[in-house]
């Protein structure tokens, strides 16, 4: 990588000059060899004299570490990002009537069907997802791009799969729902409206200003009971 930078001083004759500093940053041993030799510097000879040429030397020898220094530690900063291949959380869900659940989730919430896949029971098995069932996945997009959220609906036939208790979601441990935020809740209100959809309870309420001044919470339940949040201002 290489730094550059413009400075300007005074010479032994007091006239102002411009010089221009750049080099690879891996070469700062080389640079430390030699206070005399200077390939760090345009326009800047020894003729200039030898105690300004050093002093000029030391300014750009400074000059130059400070903003190696800036370079490494943005290095430093990038070598310690995440590993994660993609910040954004898949959640797969398990339902019992896959049309049905397409349908809220497309028509009531605002998700994108967009594709599907099958996993082999064989792989499924060594994985330890099923007991020998060949799973089918119906993938659903909120928004675009790779950081878009994906919900992956699946049915697995010849099952008697238990409801969750979602009464509540303190009613039991794990996952006890999914977050969405909307830009107006009204819009999201008339969504549900149109697709036949009673929020839970007296949704949409308006969260404290201590939480998030003028936002509103709408809790839904999918056909399973399944809960999801919708966030957003009236």
């Amino acid at each position: 990588m290489t730094v550059a930078a413009r400075i300007t001083a005074t010479d032994a004759t007091n006239e102002k000059r411009d010089f221009c500093i750049a080099r690879d940053i891996t070469l700062i041993p080389d640079f430390l060899q030699s206070t005399r030799r200077n390939p760090w510097t345009k326009n800047l000879t020894c003729d200039a004299g030898a105690g300004f040429y050093i002093r000029m030397h030391t300014i750009i020898r400074n000059t130059f570490l400070a903003l190696s220094g800036a370079v490494m530690l943005a290095g430093g900063v990038a070598a310690q990002e995440s590993n994660f291949a993609n910040p954004t959380i898949d959640l797969g869900v398990v339902v019992s009537d896959l049309e049905r659940s397409l349908k809220f989730y497309t028509e009531a919430v605002g998700f994108e069907n967009v594709s599907s896949f099958t996993v082999p029971a064989g792989t499924a098995t060594d994985a330890g997802l099923t007991n020998s069932k060949t799973l089918t996945i119906q993938v659903l997009k909120l928004g675009e791009g790779d950081g878009a959220t994906s919900l992956k609906l699946m049915e697995v036939p010849g099952v008697r799969s238990r409801k969750s208790n979602n009464k509540f979601i303190h009613s039991q441990l794990g996952f006890s729902y999914i977050t969405i935020h909307v830009k107006s809740t009204d819009k999201a209100m008339e969504r549900l409206r149109k697709a036949g959809v009673k929020p839970v309870a007296k949704s949409p309420v308006e969260l404290p200003e201590s939480l998030a001044k003028g936002v509103y919470l709408t809790v839904l339940k999918d056909p399973d009971g399944n809960v999801v949040e919708l966030v957003g201002p009236r």
